[in-house]
């Protein structure tokens, strides 16, 4: 098989020779490459006829493009697809492409079964090649990998969607933040439980009325869903906007967590649901 890249991109075929030789024993397969005025020639010839030479050389060439080429593509495609230009927007997106690749971002729609059929539609590129083929990469790219750049248009697509819902939150969170500090913040020390169910305490462990302290103050600023405790213990917290809030929870797991500490910053202690229960008889005892 012999693979001509442009002159262009003479590191590429480097790379792949580099890959191809660190990861097949060479008596395996034989991998040299030379220069000509316009392109670079990479020859990949197995001489172990004992197995198959696809199953040696596709792993070894599709992971090869995942390192060397994906960033590549996946800017490209963003520029001309997407029409995005400028740097900063773009190297954001491609930071979250890079999280959804590599399924740091498990809340995406579809993220897992894209990432898998992008390395599928790779993978069949790559096996059609007869051993004694000799073709352009650039052509290869753009015809035969076409079912693989359509993937990969659609991990793009999704992380510019994921991007776009981050932002909002984050615009929506600063619109919370600046709700709670322009407000004259209460006297009160208040506790919030979010386990299974949520719960609003006072500062002696005692239940809250949430509705009361709806009713007592306009958080238009905050959707609620009447039917979900959490959205109206959220609203309620908001609402009393307390000088000191004990948030009983797991900021690693709960995205609710996470934002009450981040509305509240430095009035808002965290501590684990089990400490709750262990400092509610600790005051019951106290008390008694």
């Amino acid at each position: 098989m012999v693979i001509r890249f442009s002159i262009q991109m003479s590191r590429e075929a480097a790379s792949l020779c580099s890959a191809l030789c660190t990861s097949i024993h060479p008596s395996r397969v034989r991998v040299d490459h030379w220069a000509t005025e316009t392109e670079v020639c990479v020859r990949i010839e197995c001489i172990d006829f004992n197995t198959d030479y696809r199953s040696m050389l596709v792993p070894v060439i599709v992971q090869w493009m995942s390192q060397t080429l994906e960033e590549r593509l996946c800017i490209q495609i963003i520029r001309e697809v997407f029409q995005y230009h400028n740097d900063d927007e773009i190297n954001q997106i491609m930071h979250m492409v890079q999280l959804v690749m590599e399924g740091e971002k498990p809340g995406v729609p579809g993220c897992h079964s894209s990432v898998k059929q992008m390395i599928e539609k790779a993978t069949d590129a790559w096996r059609v090649l007869d051993e004694h083929t000799s073709f352009c990469f650039d052509a290869f790219i753009q015809f035969r990998l076409r079912d693989y750049r359509k993937a990969l248009q659609t991990i793009v697509e999704k992380a510019i969607d994921e991007k776009k819902l981050e932002e909002e939150y984050q615009e929506f969170i600063h619109t919370l933040r600046c709700y709670v500090e322009e407000r004259r913040f209460s006297s009160t020390v208040a506790r919030v439980v979010f386990d299974t169910h949520s719960q609003l305490y006072t500062e002696d462990f005692r239940p809250k009325q949430v509705e009361e302290l709806l009713r007592a103050a306009d958080v238009s600023v905050y959707p609620i869903d009447e039917k979900n405790d959490r959205s109206m213990t959220m609203a309620a917290l908001l609402a009393l906007n307390p000088q000191q809030l004990i948030v009983y929870g797991d900021e690693a797991e709960d995205a609710l967590v996470a934002t009450v500490v981040t509305i509240f910053q430095e009035r808002a202690v965290l501590k684990s649901v089990h400490q709750f229960r262990t400092e509610a008889d600790q005051w019951a005892s106290k008390e008694a």
